[in-house]
């Protein structure tokens, strides 16, 4: 099986390259989409970003991963990443590729990411001609928003030297879009029918095909593999977890909470506080996806009370986004507040900057939509200190 998903993710980047090359050498097209599973995103930018030095491409590539969200449409650090860029290519490079001005202002983020992409325009390397922006948003919320955007920035006629590659590992939401610019499109995710066939193998741990009657001899120069009991444990809480997750891809949500919740049961009974807290989480997720939302309640409020019992934070924290994402479901928009609010508390604890920053955003973002400003500002402007500290350090 390993050898199979091998040769199938190099027969994909194989692809991705004939691809990429395609587009290039059709200067028509203006739009590749390249599609790939999220295990693969990671691969598919570096072999994207690696097309700048074919021989026969004349664009700098540059790349954007900043997620859009209804929150933030990431344009303003969109624009940052082109001048850190930009400003790394010319390292050693002094003479032959210009500075960049001082940082253009528009009328808002995004009319500043355009004025941005003219200056690289207006900057380009000897002998370079037009830019490729590879644009891989780690998250996509609101495309309608979003592909109105690059509506706005592929129309500019000061920008159609402008070539686009997108990246998508987290759904299809861009293809609508793209298929009104006549773009070319390549997609590397394997079928469904294949990956449950993957995860099939693994919860059922079948072993290595040989021939019937031989004994492999003893090899004395390789230590014993064979798993003690709690070995034997593990893995058994690693393929009921694993069956869970294939039980709920297929919609079969009281088979995949009886698995998870004997996963849980095995690491509990095992006295594995960070196994049992994990699977008291997932166990959460599938009984929200099967419709129990009570249970499921119970489940995070267990996994948060065992959290800060033993001070684990930041498992405190994501058993309180389940908790709260599960009161909001529920209607229960105000408990959904609370929720957060312990959650955002519990990533101070942490000592983890990003999840202070995300827990205080979505709280923020809740107690706004609840009306309550005073509360709203309070988490919103901690989440934004933050992010503003972070960004000065770095």
């Amino acid at each position: 099986m390993e050898r199979e998903r091998l040769t199938t993710r190099v027969a994909g980047i194989e692809s991705l390259v004939a691809a990429v090359a395609g587009f290039l050498r059709d200067e028509g097209c203006r739009v590749l989409h390249v599609l790939v599973d999220p295990e693969m995103r990671r691969a598919a930018i570096d072999v994207v970003m690696a097309q700048e030095f074919r021989p026969t491409n004349a664009s700098p590539f540059v790349l954007v991963e900043q997620p859009h969200t209804r929150a933030d449409a990431g344009w303003a650090a969109r624009t940052a990443a082109l001048r850190q860029q930009h400003e790394a290519r010319r390292v050693g490079h002094e003479s032959t590729i210009a500075a960049l001005p001082v940082a253009p202002s528009g009328r808002d983020d995004r009319g500043t990411f355009a004025l941005q992409l003219q200056q690289l325009l207006q900057a380009t390397p000897e002998h370079a001609e037009g830019l490729v922006v590879v644009l891989a948003p780690t998250q996509i919320e609101a495309e309608a928003e979003l592909t109105g955007a690059l509506d706005l920035l592929t129309g500019r006629s000061d920008l159609a030297s402008i070539r686009w590659i997108a990246i998508e590992a987290d759904g299809d939401r861009l293809r609508a879009w793209i298929d009104a610019k006549r773009g070319r499109r390549v997609d590397m995710r394997r079928s469904p029918a294949a990956i449950d066939a993957e995860i099939a193998a693994l919860v059922d741990d079948r072993p290595a095909a040989a021939p019937r009657g031989v004994v492999p001899p003893v090899r004395p120069d390789v230590p014993d593999r064979t798993p003690d009991a709690d070995g034997l444990r593990r893995r058994e809480i690693g393929r009921l977890s694993l069956q869970a997750s294939l039980a709920a891809s297929r919609g079969q949500g009281a088979q995949a909470v009886d698995a998870q919740r004997r996963a849980r049961d095995l690491a509990t009974e095992a006295g594995w506080t960070v196994d049992a807290i994990t699977m008291e989480i997932a166990l959460g997720s599938h009984l929200v996806g099967a419709g129990a939302m009570q249970e499921a309640e119970a489940s995070f409020q267990r996994a948060i009370a065992s959290a800060n019992e033993h001070a684990m934070h930041d498992k405190a924290v994501t058993a309180g986004f389940g908790l709260a994402a599960t009161r909001a479901l529920r209607g229960q928009k105000h408990e959904a507040l609370v929720a957060y609010a312990d959650a955002a508390i519990a990533a101070d604890k942490s000592g983890s900057r990003a999840l202070v920053i995300e827990a205080n955003r979505i709280a923020g973002q809740t107690a706004l939509d609840l009306g309550l400003r005073a509360q709203a500002s309070a988490f919103l402007e901690k989440a934004a200190g933050l992010a503003d500290t972070a960004e000065g350090a770095t």
